[in-house]
């Protein structure tokens, strides 16, 4: 993993003290500042072991929360758009502000309900006796709410974009 050093806020992407692009996996990070100043906790509390154990399992946790978020909008994606919407999310100012957001609201979701586990189960509503869809655990319905009223979902085609313009200095 190699995030972009560049903290110039009028050049996309920039790091700054809430978030950083992973410049491997083409999205950004939430730091621990963030969820500290906007949550008001410590995330290493969560985690047990020493300081050097609880840095790794937050660091984890908070690429693990970038990777739902990004998969959430990009499953909501027709595969033939995904390089556009990806070069959206990384060049677009108001569009940054949204995915801070939405992975704030995430983490939260997780803090107040474990929610992050539920991907990881069996999948299936014994009491219903039948199997969830994937879209139904995912995120919570007010982080789907954010991504939809932002059109972050939207499946259809996307405006032209000089296809020249992927992943350049992203």
């Amino acid at each position: 993993m190699a995030y972009i050093t560049n903290e110039d806020t009028t050049i996309f992407p920039y790091k700054d003290s809430y978030m950083e692009y992973d410049d491997s996996k083409h999205r950004y990070v939430l730091t621990k500042e963030a969820i500290k100043q906007e949550l008001g906790v410590d995330i290493n509390s969560f985690f047990s072991g020493d300081k050097s154990s609880q840095d790794i399992q937050a660091r984890v946790k908070l690429k693990e929360i970038s990777d739902d978020i990004y998969t959430y909008i990009y499953h909501h994606t027709k595969q033939s758009e995904r390089w556009k919407k990806e070069l959206f999310l990384a060049l677009d100012g108001e569009l940054r502000e949204t995915i801070l957001e939405a992975m704030l609201t995430h983490f939260r979701y997780d803090m107040h309900s474990g929610g992050l586990a539920l991907k990881d189960q069996h999948g299936v509503d014994f009491g219903k006796g039948k199997q969830l869809q994937f879209n139904d655990v995912t995120v919570s319905r007010f982080t789907h709410s954010l991504l939809e009223s932002k059109a972050l979902l939207f499946a259809g085609t996307l405006k032209y974009v000089n296809r020249s313009l992927y992943r350049v200095g992203y």
